[in-house]
Formats: structure tokens, C-alpha cells, sequence
């Protein structure tokens, strides 16, 4: 199974993605999603937005445009498994 990793990008972003591979010049990545924080009601709140949604196929990082990358926390990590999975969870009522 493929990694879900966190990007800190030279620009600021940061991205959730699937990394596919780790190449001389670039990453691949696959589902990648990037994070926005938004004020909330008690404090600041997460969520994700496409990344390059107007993209086919996989994504090319260069390297040189990715200024970290670490392992998101659990939670960030199964909800982008949730959004990507392609498993559908039914509710009690429609089964």
C-alpha cells in the first residue's frame, strides 16, 4: 500500500497526497489534496481542497519546489484514506 504524506511546498502550500515514488528530481503523487485553514467558531479549522483539480493522472513535485515532508497525524491521514478509499459506507437506514 502506498504512503499518505504531508508536503510543506516553497510556496506556503501544504499538501495531503499518496506518494507513488521517489524519483532523482521529483515525486510522484496521486489524490493529493491540499489543506485549508479557515476560522471557526473556537478557534481555526482544517479542511481540504483540490490540488491541480483540473489534472489527470498522477502529479510531478520537483523537488526543488517541496521544502518538507513529513507523516500527517492519524487524523488527517484516514480521512484522506476515507475521501479516496472508493469504499461506501452504508448507513443502518439503507440496509
Amino acid at each position: 500500500m502506498a504512503d499518505v504524506v504531508l508536503y510543506k511546498l516553497t510556496s506556503g502550500e501544504e499538501v495531503v497526497a499518496t506518494q507513488v515514488s521517489v524519483g532523482d528530481t521529483s515525486t510522484i503523487i496521486k489524490d493529493a489534496v491540499s489543506i485549508v485553514y479557515h476560522q471557526a467558531e473556537r478557534g481555526m479549522s482544517i479542511g481540504f481542497a483540490p490540488f491541480m483539480s483540473q489534472s489527470e493522472g498522477n502529479i510531478a513535485l520537483w523537488h526543488t519546489a517541496i521544502a518538507a515532508v513529513a507523516e500527517p497525524n492519524k487524523q488527517m491521514k484516514d480521512e484522506h484514506l476515507r475521501i479516496f478509499s472508493g469504499i461506501v459506507i452504508a448507513s443502518a437506514g439503507d440496509l
